[in-house]
C-alpha cells in the first residue's frame, strides 16, 4: 500500500508539473491589434485558455487566443475565440460581433448564433440561427427544436423533433439534411443544396425474445466484468480481499460513512480542480477513476463476501474465494432485478462498494494489525 501510495504521489507532481495550461487571469498584453484580427475596435488579447464559472452571467468580450470553458446560468460571447469552445448554461448567445475559430461544443436550453462559429456540437433544447449567424461547417447535435435562418456550409446531421425553415431559403444547408426523428419533417424544397435523409424512429414495444436476449447480455457482461476484476484481486493484491472483508464485517457504519461522502465529495473536488485550470488534468483523471471504481462496486462488494464465506470453510482455497465471489456478484446482479428493492439493493452496493474500496486503499495497516488494535482497545474499555 505504500508503494501504491508514493506511486499516486509522485504521478501527481508530474502531472502538476507539467500540466500546459493554466486559467486566465486580467493579466492581458495590451497590444493594439491589427485591423485583419478585429474588424472594428480594439479589444484586449488573452494569450491563453480562458475558465470562467457564474451563477449567474458570464459576458466574453476579449480576444482568446486558445480555448474557452465556460459556465453559468446566462453567457454572451461578444468578442472572438481563436480556439474551442466548451459551454454549459441555460441561455447562451454567441453575438453578432462574435468569432468562435474553432469548434463549439454546448449544453444548454436556449442556444441562439448571430456571428460566425466554425463547428458545432451540442445537446441543446431550443436552438436559433439568426439571419446573421454562420456555421462555416457542420453541425452535430441532439436539438429539440432547431431554427435555422442564417447559413450552414455543409451538413446538418441532427436528432430532432422539429425543424423551421423560411418557406423561401434558398440553400440555407449547403449540404446534406441528416436527421432522425419520431416524425417526418416539413423541409422547403430549396432550402437544402444536398440530400435530406431522414432515419425516422419508432418506438416498438420490444418483444419477450428481445427482453429475454438483453438480460443474457447484461449477465453476461456483469459476469465477465466481475470475474476479471476477482482474479486481478485472487492473484495479484490478497490483501485487498482481506481490507474490504474486515471494512464489511467489522466496520459496516464506518464503510457506509466513507462510501456516502466519497460519492458526494469527490465528483465536487474534481470539478473545483478542474475549474482552477491549473489542476485540469488532475481533476479530469480523478473524475476518470472515479467512475471506474462507481463501475466495479459490485465486484468490490462480491469480493467481500466471497471472501467472508471462504473463511467460513474448513480448506481455503484460491479456487472457492474466487468461485464464491463470482456467486456473490450473480446474487447481487439478481437483487438488483427484484421491482423496487433492486433500486435500494442498488444504492446499498454503490455505497458500501464505495466504501469498502476506500477503506481498503488508504488503510496502511494489514488486517491482522487491525485486529490486534481492537482487541487492545476492547480490553481498555473493560
Amino acid at each position: 500500500m505504500r508503494k501504491a501510495i508514493k506511486f499516486l504521489f509522485i504521478l501527481f507532481i508530474l502531472v502538476l508539473f507539467f500540466t500546459p495550461v493554466c486559467i486566465a487571469t486580467n493579466n492581458t498584453n495590451n497590444v493594439t491589434p491589427t485591423p485583419s484580427e478585429v474588424p472594428s475596435t480594439s479589444k484586449n488579447v488573452i494569450n491563453n485558455d480562458l475558465f470562467s464559472a457564474s451563477s449567474e452571467s458570464v459576458v466574453i468580450e476579449d480576444i482568446i487566443e486558445g480555448n474557452a470553458f465556460i459556465y453559468s446560468n446566462d453567457v454572451t460571447i461578444k468578442g472572438e475565440i481563436r480556439g474551442d469552445l466548451f459551454v454549459a448554461g441555460r441561455n447562451i448567445t454567441v453575438d453578432k460581433s462574435a468569432v468562435i475559430s474553432g469548434n463549439l461544443f454546448v449544453y444548454g436550453i436556449d442556444v441562439t448564433i448571430s456571428g460566425v462559429v466554425d463547428n458545432v456540437y451540442g445537446f441543446i433544447t431550443n436552438f436559433t440561427i439568426e439571419d446573421s449567424g454562420r456555421v462555416n461547417r457542420d453541425i452535430n447535435a441532439i436539438v429539440n427544436v432547431l431554427t435555422l435562418k442564417g447559413y450552414v456550409a455543409r451538413n446538418a446531421n441532427i436528432s430532432i423533433s422539429d425543424i423551421v425553415l423560411p418557406d423561401d431559403g434558398q440553400n440555407v444547408i449547403g449540404g446534406n439534411l441528416n436527421y432522425s426523428s419520431s416524425q417526418d419533417l416539413n423541409v422547403p424544397s430549396g432550402a437544402v443544396k444536398g440530400e435530406t435523409n431522414a432515419s425516422i424512429i419508432t418506438n416498438e414495444a420490444p418483444s419477450t425474445g428481445e427482453i429475454i436476449s438483453s438480460y443474457i447480455d447484461n449477465f453476461i457482461r456483469v459476469l465477465a466484468y466481475a470475474l476479471v476484476i476477482i482474479l486481478l484481486v485472487a492473484f495479484f493484491t490478497p490483501n485487498f480481499k482481506e481490507k474490504v472483508t474486515y471494512a464489511l464485517v467489522k466496520r459496516p457504519f464506518i464503510s457506509a460513512g466513507i462510501g456516502i461522502l466519497a460519492i458526494i465529495l469527490i465528483p465536487i473536488i474534481a470539478i473545483v480542480l478542474m475549474l482552477t485550470g491549473y489542476l485540469l488534468y488532475i481533476g479530469i483523471s480523478l473524475l476518470a477513476v472515479y467512475v471506474i471504481i462507481l463501475s466495479i462496486t459490485i465486484s468490490i462488494l462480491s469480493i467481500a463476501f466471497g471472501n467472508y464465506l471462504t473463511n467460513k470453510c474448513k480448506n481455503k482455497t484460491k479456487e472457492k474465494f474466487i468461485l464464491l465471489s463470482v456467486l456473490s456478484a450473480v446474487v447481487i446482479w439478481l437483487l438488483q432485478l427484484i421491482p423496487m428493492f433492486g433500486e435500494w439493493m442498488s444504492i446499498f452496493t454503490v455505497v458500501f462498494g464505495l466504501g469498502l474500496f476506500v477503506f481498503a486503499f488508504f488503510t496502511r495497516k494489514d488486517v491482522n494489525s487491525l485486529k490486534v488494535e481492537e482487541n487492545k482497545a476492547e480490553e481498555t474499555k473493560k
